[in-house]
């Protein structure tokens, strides 16, 4: 049985009936890679263009229906934050410009980063994202690992074991909220549809 590859437009397509739930982070974070496994797709063959490079592939946000738990939402794929090539701010009004078009605003903002690593640039996102939408989106923040090693995956301790004080600060700060995938490339084809 084939299954039917989701659609995915520009903003100016979105469902303005359905919730928004964001994916941002830092240019080649994984935040295609996690829409497209949001979407039950093979992550390199589903919607959102996924790039080995370090040039950020969504150079404007994209979107697509997704349903959980029988409810629809607008999955929106946002251009890499502290991209060289589109100043923050940019990026920033373009995120704003598609939740302002949707009647039930953002659900989630999943903030995507590598498990390896919390950079100080990745705390700017936080603020940037506190600073433009205001201090209410640290309700809406799902901090997303990327990116887990075979230890992490196998389990979720160790995840914890690896943070530092600064990501445990940022998790604290955002409700003690967060989830991590698979690293696709570690994982066997039959388990790579399935994020945790």
């Amino acid at each position: 049985m084939s299954q039917t590859r989701p659609k995915v437009s520009e903003g100016s397509q979105i469902n303005l009936n359905y919730p928004v739930i964001l994916l941002v982070g830092k240019t080649g974070a994984g935040k295609s890679t996690l829409g497209n496994l949001l979407l039950d797709q093979p992550y390199d063959e589903g919607p959102f263009i996924v790039s080995d490079r370090m040039d950020s592939c969504t150079q404007i946000c994209a979107e697509s229906e997704v349903t959980i738990d029988g409810q629809k939402f607008n999955l929106v794929d946002t251009p890499g934050i502290f991209d060289t090539s589109k100043p923050d701010e940019e990026v920033y009004k373009e995120i704003a410009k598609i939740v302002q078009k949707c009647a039930y605003g953002i659900k989630a903002i999943l903030f995507v980063f590598e498990a390896k690593r919390f950079t100080a640039e990745q705390g700017n996102v936080l603020y940037g994202i506190k600073s433009f939408f205001g201090e209410g989106a640290l309700n809406y923040i799902i901090a997303v690992f990327s990116h887990a090693t075979k230890k992490q995956n196998a389990d979720k301790d160790e995840m914890r074991k690896a943070w530092n004080p600064s990501i445990s600060s940022f998790i604290g700060s955002i409700g003690n909220r967060f989830l991590y995938y698979r690293n696709v490339g570690i994982c066997s084809t039959s388990t790579r549809k399935n994020p945790t």
